[in-house]
């Protein structure tokens, strides 16, 4: 090769170097010094989960943003981002703002975060997004639906569940107590009616005795009526309380046993119903319990949350030998019962004829008449019991509910629905209104 071969050859390789190194300068350059190597948020107790969410930081279309959503109630208005840098930067920006990686920013609408290298040459502007939920997952959203059951046709009643369908007692506008059963709450068959007069918000029926659908009341004369799984009518039970104690209510279950309630001198005690015979179980009742059969009733079974078959009944609201009840019974052996709400300033108020029950891992506490004889809406607790919060519109019964008090709300286990069937409107009157409400987070529409 000549002399002027090569040099016409170098000064091309030169001339290309230059250009290459011109175009390693433009705003915008992919140089690696100036690329984001991770992206995270410190601790915040303003959104809980956004230090363990993953961000995914895409250095060839410059964006940052994390594939698992956050949850609804986190608060991104106050947030401190981390960033890494495969070199460090002479400076970060965001929104065109220079940013001291110490101050919160306001991460709620996606921005703009860009990075300096050192020799100030080279620029790279990120859109960040940081993605949660746009409904809350755990927001009850309802829907009205009918069945073949006359909305006006009954003075009174109360629904019951089992894994195996649905159970209604009640009373018709003959005064006459019927009893119907659905299989799916939709189509209701009517299986008996008869003259036997039963106070309805003791119904009870058992989670142990499903497999029968027997329940359990008791008459407006103080005697256990229990009803018959083929007949399906309310035959009174051949057994006596001692010591002079009158039966008020049917307040829970343990293993076989069902917990009646009765009262002596307005001090209350708990006796055991199983095969036929009655028993003592306890006079130590804390001070306060209900004692007069219009308390809301839930047994719950943590099969879902413990993985094993533990029961716990619980006793919401109701009225004591001095008011109103504001606290929450509960009990797993039967015999020892405690108020597990210890602040009153997260518990709902003093309530009576309310309804409860367990649903998505959580308490929930439709209706109810509170002292002043207003009605209250909903209430759930996350933790068992021990502390409640009021329900958002949201979340509570649908506008066009017209039920105030003594609702039949229930869950089918397995089932993602919880259903309403029926209660009493502010004026007194009975109405079989049903409604179906499903856990977002169950119905696959998170946003």
């Amino acid at each position: 090769m000549n002399k002027s071969k090569i040099f016409l050859y170098v000064a091309v390789m030169a001339s290309g170097l230059a250009l290459m190194t011109l175009i390693g300068c433009k705003k915008g350059s992919t140089n690696h010094d100036v690329q984001i190597s991770a992206f995270s948020f410190q601790t915040s107790t303003l959104a809980p989960d956004i230090r363990s969410t993953t961000f995914i930081v895409d250095t060839l279309n410059k964006i940052i943003y994390n594939v698992d959503s956050l949850a609804f109630t986190d608060d991104l208005t106050k947030q401190v981002p981390v960033v890494s840098c495969f070199a460090k930067p002479d400076e970060l920006r965001i929104n065109d703002v220079s940013w001291n990686q110490v101050d919160s920013v306001d991460v709620s609408n996606p921005f703009k975060l860009t990075v300096v290298s050192s020799d100030k040459k080279i620029v790279n502007d990120y859109k960040v997004t940081v993605i949660k939920h746009k409904v809350d997952a755990n927001q009850i959203t309802w829907t009205s639906y009918s069945t073949n059951m006359p909305a006006d046709g009954f003075n009174g009643g109360k629904v019951m569940v089992s894994d195996y369908g649905y159970l209604f007692v009640g009373v018709d506008k003959s005064s006459k107590t019927v009893v119907y059963t659905s299989e799916n709450g939709s189509s209701w068959t009517k299986q008996s009616e008869s003259g036997v007069s039963l106070n309805l918000s003791t119904l009870f029926m058992p989670i142990n005795f499903m497999a029968t659908s027997t329940a359990f009341a008791v008459g407006t004369d103080k005697c256990l009526y229990i009803m018959n799984a083929d007949t399906y009518l309310f035959e009174k039970a051949d057994v006596s309380l001692t010591d002079g104690y009158t039966l008020t209510d049917i307040i829970g279950e343990y293993e076989q046993t069902v917990l009646l309630l009765a009262v002596k001198d307005n001090m209350p005690a708990v006796f055991g119903y199983a095969e036929g015979t009655v028993k003592l179980i306890t006079q130590l009742l804390p001070a306060g319990f209900p004692i007069k059969g219009n308390t809301a009733k839930c047994t719950v079974l943590f099969d879902e949350v413990a993985g094993e078959n533990t029961y716990a009944s619980y006793l919401i609201g109701g009225e004591s030998a001095t008011g109103l009840v504001q606290g929450v019974y509960s009990e797993d052996d039967g015999i020892y019962w405690t108020n597990v709400i210890k602040n009153t300033d997260y518990c709902f108020p003093p309530l009576k004829n309310a309804s409860a029950v367990w649903y998505d891992k959580r308490l929930f506490v439709y209706g109810g008449q509170l002292s002043d004889g207003s009605y209250t809406k909903g209430y759930h607790s996350f933790d068992s019991g021990f502390s409640w919060t009021a329900l958002t519109v949201a979340e509570n019964l649908p506008s066009d509910c017209e039920l105030a008090y003594n609702i039949s709300a229930v869950h089918k286990r397995y089932d993602d629905y919880m259903y309403i069937f029926g209660g009493y409107t502010t004026n007194g009157t009975y109405k079989f209104q049903c409604y179906k409400g499903i856990a977002i987070h169950k119905s696959f529409i998170i946003q």
